[in-house]
């Protein structure tokens, strides 16, 4: 079979050209072209391309609005998937939501690349007798799904049984494990999938800004609001809506969030009327959330919320007998990309990476066997190549002392107990400070000490 042919439509060659072209290229059989702003006429009369991705920028101007409209009506019958920075202006979104096929927001993932190769790209179809098509491990360079051990096959079936669905999922796994990547193959194999996909890391948002990251506002809602701004439920229209480290909001913010899944509408910062959302939301949590909820970390009514279907993503090394697939996977890819010849692993380092524990899971084996292709002076990879131990406090080589151990015991105990008694209180300070038999401005030191906010308490 011939390889396909990519057109890739940078108008100002920003250098992200390059970088999906490599992705491309690196898993998959195909010829890449890029072209610029001036080359669109020509190119299109020469070029018979079987994927088009085209990066939308800032179109303020009337000719660069013409060139994406002759690109996108020249390859009527081509797949166009757009590129476009999440904080674009919608109004600026018109004619790439008009044309393309699929949109990707930025940042542009590694992922996000091969899930559209496989969408667009002709493929064997599906079956009920094939958990996950070689066809997906192939074009998405998954190194969640090489591997061959019980609790992988069991994630696989269970990813594709539910998919169709259109429910929410909660995935929970250690950092590393592939959460995310579960999260886009569930979208991918919906009936959502030639919507977008939309990630959200809520550990990464401030408490106060969590409702205008989520529906967006108005112009005028606060100081500085000089237009309107969409959020990331409006971007992912249609789509799923992925929530990430779930378990990192303030309270404050879980009641929105619970508000928003039982009514399936929302309101932007100063709006003043409701819009229906027609989203699916995938959360993903790397902590126990009942455990949080059982301490009041965390809220029971939106567990149950989230907790529809939940998928465990079991640790590295819980399924060891993949290592050798995933280490020779990651051995592969590196070589290529880095264009060092490397013939393998030898017996002895392979061992090593099997005793290891990895605390970071899949995403430090990949770093372990990147390293050591980029630093390889031989053909073969050695024992003392893999620098394993890179992690202070593997479990297997560190344990704190008795008194750090202490110290961190009492402070949990203390934050606990604090929201505990907030909790009790519906975060009345003086009847908390009262129910825990402390003066009311040592305990509201404590509270400021744990950076306990009695707002987030109120029912």
């Amino acid at each position: 079979m011939s390889p396909f042919t990519i057109l890739i439509f940078d108008p100002f060659r920003s250098g992200e050209s390059e970088r999906i072209a490599a992705i491309i290229q690196s898993e998959a059989d195909c010829l890449c072209r890029t072209i610029q702003h001036r080359e669109i006429k020509g190119a299109t009369k020469d070029c018979r391309p079987d994927l088009i991705f085209a990066l939308f920028q800032c179109c303020d101007q009337a000719s660069l609005k013409t060139d994406y409209r002759t690109l996108f009506e020249t390859y009527k019958t081509i797949p166009v998937v757009g590129i476009v920075d999440r904080l674009l202006p919608c109004s600026e979104c018109d004619i790439l939501r008009e044309c393309s096929w699929s949109f990707i927001t930025t940042p542009v993932t590694r992922q996000d690349i091969l899930l559209h190769l496989y969408k667009f790209l002709p493929h064997e179809p599906i079956t009920a007798s094939q958990p996950l098509p070689d066809k997906v491990r192939t074009h998405l360079g998954s190194q969640l799904f090489i591997g061959n051990s019980a609790r992988l096959l069991n994630v696989k079936q269970k990813i594709c049984r539910v998919a169709p669905y259109d429910v929410t999922v909660l995935l929970s796994g250690q950092t590393g494990t592939g959460k995310e990547l579960s999260a886009r193959i569930i979208h991918f194999l919906s009936p959502r999938s030639k919507k977008p996909f939309v990630p959200l890391n809520c550990g990464a948002i401030p408490r106060e800004l969590f409702e205008n990251e989520l529906f967006g506002h108005k112009k005028g809602a606060y100081t500085h609001a000089d237009t309107s701004q969409a959020g990331l439920v409006a971007a992912a229209d249609g789509g799923t809506l992925f929530l990430d480290e779930v378990e990192s909001l303030a309270l404050s913010a879980q009641v929105k969030l619970l508000r928003f899944l039982e009514e399936k509408k929302y309101k932007p910062l100063g709006a003043s009327d409701y819009i229906a959302a027609d989203v699916r939301v995938i959360a993903a949590a790397k902590e126990n959330l009942w455990e949080l909820v059982k301490k009041q970390h965390f809220r029971e009514d939106l567990f149950y919320r989230l907790n529809v279907v939940q998928i465990s993503l079991p640790p590295l090394r819980d399924r060891k007998e993949d290592i050798p697939l995933l280490a020779q996977y990651f051995l592969e890819r590196y070589s290529l990309l880095y264009n060092k010849p490397v013939k393998g692993i030898r017996p002895a380092g392979m061992l090593k990476l099997l005793h290891n524990d990895w605390p970071g899971n899949i995403r430090e084996l990949e770093n372990v066997i990147q390293e050591a292709v980029v630093t390889l002076q031989t053909d073969w990879i050695n024992p003392e190549d893999l620098n394993v131990n890179k992690l202070a406090g593997s479990p297997q080589n560190y344990l704190e002392s008795f008194k750090t151990a202490k110290q961190n015991a009492l402070k949990k105990f203390e934050r606990d107990y604090l929201a505990n008694a907030l909790t009790i209180s519906n975060g009345n300070i003086t009847h908390a400070a009262q129910f825990a038999c402390q003066d009311r401005r040592a305990f509201s030191r404590l509270l400021k000490k744990y950076k306990l906010d009695p707002a987030d308490f109120r029912h």
